[in-house]
């Protein structure tokens, strides 16, 4: 007995265009009249009513059970109930990269690389020289974060663990 606006609202997280998803949601399932809607049983929800650009990464967070995608307007996150979409946190929304540590999120984009922990994002690594972050990859065994640079080189971050320390870079270019 659930409405199909009430379930494109939890999906997409608020109310911003609802009547117009509604809509491509009930051509998507092929639901013309009332008569059709009151025999849905299964609602199949198309992924481009979220995500309208090109998708530049994708990462399962195994930790929280969240999936995370970039693309090149921005960074969403779905908790298998519905979407969060994050843009204004960056100068450049182009995401590159998405990689977790334990309740850290790292995303590496065109403008640099960020730290998503207790929700927010910090920007990391600006002694980089080059902000345009191709990939990131967390090294679980001796806990370091190594980022691609597209001009760069290859950047490795011993991030700190306790109050007091400081992050520790090296730089391997030519």
């Amino acid at each position: 007995n659930v409405k199909i606006p009430s379930v494109v609202r939890q999906f997409i997280g608020s109310d911003q265009d609802l009547d117009s998803l509604v809509q491509v949601v009930k051509k998507f399932n092929g639901i013309e009249t009332l008569e059709d809607e009151k025999f849905i049983v299964e609602l199949k929800l198309p992924w481009t009513i979220i995500i309208q650009h090109p998708v530049t990464a994708v990462h399962y967070e195994a930790t929280s059970d969240k999936l995370w995608v970039g693309t090149t307007q921005g960074l969403y996150r779905f908790d298998f109930k519905r979407w969060k979409y994050f843009q204004n946190d960056f100068i450049n929304p182009h995401i590159t990269s998405i990689e977790s540590q334990g309740a850290t999120v790292w995303v590496g984009s065109k403008d640099g690389l960020f730290r998503y922990r207790n929700g927010a994002f910090k920007r990391r690594g600006k002694v980089l020289p080059d902000q345009n972050v191709t990939t990131v990859n967390w090294n679980t065994q001796n806990k370091e974060l190594y980022i691609g640079l597209e001009k760069g080189g290859i950047a490795r971050l011993k991030p700190k663990m306790k109050k007091g320390e400081k992050d520790r870079w090296n730089l391997y270019n030519s």
